[in-house]
């Protein structure tokens, strides 16, 4: 064999060898591809899971999920830690504590965790056509009384109570269109009547929900003082959210400090907001009704 020929076989071999990957690294790479998308907190009776708080103790490390329940923490050392996932500013949902293997910010094999759901929301209004031709257009208006449905999905007493702010929130959704560009009282149309949220400070209250049971309340939302700007609205059908206020006498996430901002806007005295835009749109929670606003 001329010495060419041996040259030639002894390159190509390097080159193979090289460019072999041992069954160990073609396992790490698929692991890793594995607890990326096999890793998720997700919600119980849910579709979208996106605003869940994961939080790792030991760091104070947090980061929240993406629609499909995946999280990251970049920039977490490699190691042991116990993982803390929430819905924060009410309990909706029940918390659950995790110990997890981390590695390069993410669990070091798959963890599924379900948040289960604890109550449920549904109003009855009497009448869903809201005439405001015959008013004045800077006039408010509120919505009729109604009834609100809360049932306990759990075989336990919940409680859900506020320390501070109204006892029943609303969220109007334009089902077409969008918010005019103008402030309420100095707060933007979208952010007073577009989010559960308020700045409005109220009376503390406390509801006790019975295990497996509904309760219907009687809510007349101007007695509540939930008066409207017509100025903010247009004529068309919005999707109302209405739930039951659940402040957690929980400083850290009314903290300006707080790390992790979720919806809230910073430098905004807002008291009440059970995760605003996040918890919008979880229809197993919150069953909205359909309104048409005539002008």
């Amino acid at each position: 064999m001329r010495l060419s020929s041996i040259f030639s076989i002894l390159i190509v071999t390097i080159l193979l060898n090289g460019c072999e990957v041992s069954d160990s690294e073609r396992r790490d790479r698929s692991n890793d591809n594995d607890t990326e998308n096999q890793s998720w907190v997700r919600l119980e009776r849910g579709t979208d899971h996106s605003g869940i708080l994961v939080e790792v103790l030991e760091h104070a490390a947090y980061a929240k999920t993406d629609e499909n329940g995946h999280f990251y923490f970049e920039g977490l050392p490699n190691g042991n830690f116990t993982v803390a996932a929430e819905m924060p500013y009410h309990e909706f949902y029940q918390s659950r504590e995790r110990g997890v293997r981390f590695r390069d910010g993410r669990p070091d094999s798959p963890l599924e965790v379900n948040l289960a759901q604890q109550v449920s929301f549904i109003a009855e209004l009497p009448e869903t056509t809201i005439n405001l031709r015959d008013q004045h257009p800077n006039e408010p208006f509120s919505l009729p009384p109604h009834e609100l449905i809360v049932t306990n999905l759990t075989d336990d007493y919940v409680t859900l109570q506020s320390n501070r702010g109204q006892m029943v929130l609303y969220a109007f959704v334009p089902v077409s269109g969008s918010w005019p560009d103008f402030e309420d009282t100095g707060i933007p149309c979208e952010l007073q009547y577009g989010t559960l949220g308020s700045d409005e400070s109220g009376p503390a209250f406390a509801e006790t929900l019975e295990p497996g049971k509904s309760s219907r309340l009687e809510v007349e939302p101007e007695l509540f003082g939930q008066m409207l700007n017509a100025v903010c609205f247009s004529s068309g059908e919005y999707d109302v959210y209405i739930a039951l206020s659940n402040q957690l006498v929980n400083s850290r996430f009314f903290n300006p400090d707080f790390p992790f901002d979720m919806d809230s806007q910073q430098g905004m005295d807002i008291y009440i907001n059970p995760l605003s835009q996040s918890l919008i749109g979880k229809t197993s929670v919150i069953e909205p009704v359909r309104i048409t606003i005539m002008k």
